[in-house]
């Protein structure tokens, strides 16, 4: 699937979308929340990036013998007691545990107590590819070995995807929100921010925190390994002699509000979602390709993302290219999952 976010108040924006342009608010992200392999937090997942840190090691979260090759991007120092206040880790799958930390990492960014969160109308949308597939291998596992009646409840009651929202939820004690978790594979997190943010534009909402989460597990490793897609050592996208993929596990969350309110509040404000464009492709399981009448799909995507409303004083846009890093032999192997974003003006620094 591809996902471009950018939109122009259009839903989905695609060119062949007949609805008229609306008028609606404009939508800022003004809090960021991470956890992932080289740093938790957006301080410590900077200096990660900048220092060229890799989080690629042997993979430890499950038995990888028979592999060929099992390296990956796990979360090492993660710790769910700093993050869990009102819920028990144990109530809590790991994806869900990491997008709550990165909740309420975005809400403290944002400069914002979690009482004037929970006092607001808020949106609360996660991304995903997987849930809580850690969870559902430890009772797969279990059936196998000593049949269904041998289930652990507590493992079970965590499976469900919707607890990646439902614990933020429940962390922040939020009550006038929506709650959805959105689970479109690669692109999901995309997706969540596209919810965000037409909720947002239209009013529906005050605050959104959108974003992303999942947990490394045995069957997602599994799956790419047997499509071939899983690099031996490295992931390279942009090489041209790049072998695949690495799975991980991480997540990242967004605190997107309306101009208005950021600007009332004096918030510090990152950049404007101008808005999004999505696509999904059903010809090749992981190198995503176009039509000779409709062209590429990742450019289908990003042209949906345009916005057609207004022209913009800023032409700066911060593109964030998604390629499978399939191997060569799928040579279109290219998807798009771009977010452009306008910087904030002078204005509404």
């Amino acid at each position: 699937m591809n996902a471009s976010i950018n939109t122009d108040a259009r839903g989905h924006g695609g060119p062949e979308d007949p609805r008229p342009e609306a008028a609606g608010r404009r939508v800022v992200i003004t809090g960021l929340g991470v956890v992932t392999s080289i740093g938790i937090g957006v301080e410590a997942f900077t200096a990660g990036l900048r220092a060229g840190r890799s989080g690629v090691k042997p993979i430890t979260a499950f038995d990888t013998t028979g592999f060929a090759h099992a390296n990956g991007c796990e979360v090492t120092d993660f710790e769910p007691e700093r993050w869990l206040d009102r819920q028990h880790p144990e109530e809590l799958g790991r994806a869900s545990q990491f997008a709550v930390a990165a909740a309420r990492m975005a809400v403290a960014d944002a400069g914002l107590h979690e009482e004037d969160v929970r006092a607001r109308r808020s949106l609360v949308s996660v991304g995903t590819t997987d849930g809580e597939s850690r969870d559902l291998d430890q009772l797969v596992a279990a059936g196998l070995e000593n049949g269904p009646e041998e289930y652990e409840p507590a493992v079970a009651r965590r499976i469900p995807a919707g607890r990646l929202s439902a614990g933020i939820v429940r962390e922040l004690e939020l009550e006038d929100v929506e709650a959805v978790t959105i689970p479109t594979a690669c692109a999901a997190g995309n997706y969540a921010v596209g919810y965000g943010y037409d909720a947002l534009r239209s009013g529906d909402v005050d605050i959104a925190l959108c974003g992303g989460a999942d947990a490394a597990c045995r069957k997602t490793f599994t799956g790419f390994y047997r499509l071939g897609t899983i690099a031996p050592e490295v992931c390279r996208p942009f090489d041209k002699d790049r072998e695949g993929i690495l799975t991980g596990e991480g997540a990242g969350i967004l605190l997107m509000e309306s101009l208005d309110s950021a600007l009332a509040r004096g918030a510090r404000i990152y950049a404007e979602v101008l808005g999004y464009g999505l696509a999904c492709d059903a010809l090749h399981p992981v190198a995503p390709t176009g039509t000779a009448s409709r062209g590429p799909s990742g450019s289908r995507t990003a042209t949906r993302a345009s916005p057609r409303t207004r022209s913009t004083s800023s032409p700066r846009t911060a593109p964030a290219p998604r390629p499978t890093t399939s191997p060569r032999r799928a040579p279109s192997a290219r998807c798009s999952a771009r977010t452009p974003c306008r910087a904030p003006s002078p204005s509404s620094r």
